[in-house]
């Protein structure tokens, strides 16, 4: 079949069938090539569909494998690589599917951890280390913004970033909040 669609990652499938425009008295085995941003262990698919002698087509299914990490939807092509006892409607490139696998995880939450309860204003710098954590590892890009209350003010008595950035596979960061002397 050709075309696209969106599966899932909760239980998701979809059927690959592969059709005969015309039933042959010969076994038909159709081998497929899969590529796109989604791995082998994103998914299942038999890379072959055999098709009987007499039969007129025959459907595999597509499963997706659930995971737990929050991720941008990733897709996979499927191409028909070889035909024996028949040949490809539409030659080399005629026949194409992508299936886009839907993520269903949650993003991480941010924790915050501080490694004191509070810094000495003195005649110099004290600081301390302000920690992130995430809940789970995430695929994407975490970015944390710092809101900032209190009496002390930004930039005289202290210096802390505004954002704080957690890079894919990364489950931590630290920055450091900087007490300025007087």
């Amino acid at each position: 079949s050709v075309g696209s669609e969106t599966v899932s990652e909760d239980n998701g499938t979809t059927s690959v069938t592969a059709t005969l425009s015309a039933v042959s008295g010969l076994e038909t085995t159709v081998t497929l090539l899969t590529s796109g941003t989604a791995t082998s262990t994103d998914f299942s698919l038999p890379l072959t569909i055999t098709i009987p002698a007499e039969t007129p087509s025959v459907s595999i299914t597509f499963a997706v494998a659930a995971d737990i990490l929050d991720e941008d939807p990733e897709t996979v092509a499927i191409v028909i690589d070889t035909v024996t006892n028949g040949t490809e409607f539409g030659g080399p490139a005629g026949q194409a599917r992508t299936i886009t696998i839907g993520d269903n995880d949650l993003p991480p939450n941010v924790i915050m951890e501080i490694a004191g309860d509070s810094i000495e204003e003195n005649f110099g710098t004290t600081s301390t280390i302000v920690t992130l954590k995430l809940s789970a590892v995430s695929a994407k890009v975490v970015t944390a913004t710092l809101s900032k209350v209190g009496t002390a003010k930004e930039n005289t008595d202290y210096t802390l970033t505004d954002t704080v950035t957690i890079p894919p596979g990364i489950t931590s960061v630290s920055t450091t909040l900087a007490a300025m002397g007087d």
